[in-house]
């Protein structure tokens, strides 16, 4: 949009159905995963507000550590009797000291650091991370947009949901610096600057 002159708004749609495919005998991803679809449009304004960046890090030595489906997706085709379930095959690593070093990048290039943030909308996955990300930048426990409990984590939808409650209690008011947060498994970490 910022490219292209004759785009002026943008309908940005995700949705994850994660639920269908959790092993009800696995409390990893049944106890954890959640359904939503999330729809925002983005228009072109004169405000001094929208994206401001973004960036992300990429690893993949861990490609294999959540499977889906579990059996192997030509084996699930070739034969629909076989489980369909997520399955963690192993312990993911540690994406924290990553996750802070993307951060604080963003924020230099931008002559910001975390001060300058008034919420975090982060990935819904993890709650310890969420915790780990307060206590790092020793922020107010109100700074992180966190709804994974009620909702648990919705994927794709996890930031966006978690952004649009923070608007709809009346938290996050025009003007305010919004850090999203994600990471998927293999693993991407992604976040973005955004004035809201």
């Amino acid at each position: 949009m910022q490219s292209n002159p004759r785009v002026e708004s943008t309908l940005v749609v995700g949705s994850d159905y994660l639920s269908l495919f959790s092993d009800p005998d696995d409390a990893v991803t049944y106890g954890n995963f959640g359904d939503a679809a999330c729809a925002v449009i983005l228009e072109k304004t004169k405000e001094n507000t929208g994206f401001i960046d973004a960036s992300y890090r990429t690893e993949t030595t861990e490609i294999d550590g959540l499977v889906f489906p579990h059996t192997g997706l030509s084996n699930f085709l070739t034969n629909p009797s076989s489980t369909p379930y997520i399955k963690e095959v192993s312990k993911p690593k540690d994406t924290m000291p990553e996750t802070f070093m993307l951060f604080d990048d963003l924020l230099f290039d931008h002559g910001m650091t975390m001060d300058d943030i008034d919420y975090i909308a982060p990935s819904q996955s993890v709650f310890k991370n969420v915790e780990r990300i307060r206590e790092q930048y020793s922020l107010n426990p109100s700074q992180m947009l966190y709804i994974g409990d009620r909702y648990g984590y919705t994927a794709v939808t996890s930031p966006i949901l978690a952004l649009y409650e923070g608007i709809q209690s009346g938290k996050v008011k025009r003007g305010d610096q919004v850090l999203f947060y994600t990471i998927g498994t293999g693993h991407v970490i992604i976040a973005m600057l955004f004035k809201y």
